[in-house]
C-alpha cells in the first residue's frame, strides 16, 4: 500500500502516483494507493488504520508493506500501528519533522518494520538551484563577480520537511557565496499561488533592487513572474509618462536609465516535480531561468527495492537505510535533456525493474547509484 497526502489534481503526487502504478505494473507488483486531502491528518490516519488492521472497505488483505509519507505529528503512530502488526514500513518523500525524528530515531532502530527512509534531496537541489539564479542573474544584468547578486526568497510552510531542507541549501549556498549574493529577504507561505502573489508584492517594494527570485515550488515560481511582469509594466508606464512631459532628449536619457536598471525583471528559479508543462514552457520563454525538478520517479524506484527485499535482496547492504532521491536542474539551454529525461523515465517505455536485482539477475550490478542511473 502507498499512501499519499493529496488527489491526481495535484501537479506533483498525480505523476507521482502514475510513475509508481506504471512500475507496479512491470514489476507484476500488487499495489493500492490512497490519497488524503492535504493536510488531513485526521483521514490519513484513518486509512492506514483500516487497510492495516484489514477493515477497509474493500475487504482486501493487510499489505506486506506500507509506504508513507511522513505526516508532522502522525508518524510515531504510523510507527506504532506496523510494529504491532509486523507490517513493513517505507517512508518517502519527505525528511521527517526534527520532533518526530527525536521521537522514532532511524529506520531498523527502535522500530525494526521500518525499513527505509527515503526523500527527495531537497537541501542539495536548493543549493543547485540558488547556484543556478546566481549564474543567470550574472548574464542578464551583466554583472561580474565583484558585484553582488541580490536574491528574494519565497518558500513554502514552516511544517514539511521538505520546506525546511530547501530553506537549509539556499542559506548554505549564500554562506558559500561568501558575499557574492545577498539574501535580501525570505519568507514561508502556504505553497500557493495567492499568497505568492501577495509576498512577492511586498517584496518588490522593499526589494526593487533584486536580481533573482528563489522560489520552493511551481505556484510561488508563477507568482513571482507574474509579479514582476506587472511591476516592470507599470515600471514601462510610468516612464512612457514621464517622457511624453519632458524634451526629447531628457526622454532619451529617461529610457536608457529605465532600461539598464530597475525596469530589468529578476531571474526567476523553482521547484515542480514533474518538469510539468508550465515550466518546461516557463523556461522555453524565459520566464524561468532554472527548474530543480525530477523526485517524482521515486516511486517506481522504492518498488523495485522493496521487490528485491520481498526476495531476500536487502537493499540495506548497499545503501544503508536512508536513501536521497535527487533532482535534476535544468535552465532555458536543457530543454532537450529535459525531454529526454522525461521520456526515459515518465515513457510508456520505462524500465524501473532495472533498479531491481532479482529482474535484472545481475547481483554485482551497482543499480542504487541513482544519480548515476538518472543521467546526473
Amino acid at each position: 500500500m502507498m499512501s499519499l497526502p493529496s488527489t491526481l489534481k495535484s501537479p506533483f503526487w498525480g505523476p507521482y502516483a502514475e510513475i509508481a502504478e506504471r512500475a507496479a505494473r512491470e514489476m507484476d507488483i500488487r499495489l493500492r494507493i490512497t490519497r488524503s486531502t492535504v493536510s488531513d491528518r485526521s483521514g490519513y490516519m484513518s486509512q492506514v488504520r483500516e487497510v492495516l488492521t484489514g477493515n477497509a472497505p474493500t475487504a482486501e488483505e493487510p499489505p506486506d508493506y506500507l509506504l508513507v509519507f511522513p505526516y508532522l505529528g502522525a508518524v510515531p503512530e504510523v510507527m506504532d500501528l506496523t510494529e504491532r502488526l509486523g507490517v513493513r514500513v517505507v517512508t518517502l518523500n519527505s525528511a521527517l519533522g526534527r520532533d518526530d525524528q527525536e521521537i522514532v530515531g532511524r529506520p531498523r532502530g527502535r522500530y525494526k518494520h521500518w525499513i527505509l527512509q527515503s526523500s527527495a534531496d531537497d537541501e542539495k537541489a536548493s543549493y543547485d538551484l540558488a547556484a543556478a539564479l546566481d549564474r543567470a542573474a550574472r548574464a542578464r544584468f551583466a554583472l561580474d563577480d565583484g558585484v553582488v547578486v541580490r536574491m528574494n526568497a519565497i518558500g513554502g510552510d514552516q511544517i514539511a520537511g521538505s520546506s525546511l531542507r530547501r530553506r537549509e541549501g539556499l542559506e548554505r549556498f549564500i554562506r558559500a557565496a561568501a558575499g557574492r549574493v545577498a539574501l535580501n529577504q525570505f519568507v514561508f507561505t502556504d505553497w500557493g499561488y495567492n499568497r505568492g502573489r501577495e509576498v512577492n508584492e511586498g517584496m518588490i517594494l522593499r526589494h526593487a533592487r533584486t536580481h533573482a527570485v528563489w522560489t520552493a515550488n511551481l505556484p510561488l515560481g508563477r507568482a513571482a513572474a507574474d509579479g514582476w511582469d506587472a511591476w516592470a509594466d507599470t515600471s514601462a508606464e510610468a516612464s512612457a509618462d514621464t517622457s511624453a512631459s519632458t524634451s526629447a532628449n531628457t526622454s532619451a536619457n529617461t529610457s536608457a536609465n529605465t532600461s539598464s536598471g530597475a525596469g530589468s525583471r529578476p531571474v526567476v528559479g523553482l521547484f515542480s516535480g514533474a518538469f510539468d508543462r508550465d515550466a518546461q514552457e516557463g523556461l522555453e520563454k524565459g520566464r524561468f531561468s532554472a527548474v530543480a525538478a525530477g523526485h517524482f520517479i521515486e516511486g517506481g524506484i522504492l518498488l523495485a527495492l522493496l521487490l528485491d527485499h520481498f526476495n531476500g535482496f536487502d537493499f540495506a547492504d548497499e545503501i544503508g537505510t536512508e536513501l536521497k532521491i535527487p533532482f535534476l536542474v535544468a535552465g532555458p539551454e536543457d530543454l532537450e535533456e529535459i525531454q529526454r529525461f522525461m521520456n526515459q523515465w515518465s515513457g510508456s517505455d520505462s524500465k524501473y525493474s532495472g533498479f531491481s536485482k532479482c529482474l535484472t539477475r545481475d547481483r554485482e550490478k551497482d543499480r542504487l547509484d541513482i544519480g548515476k542511473t538518472l543521467g546526473q
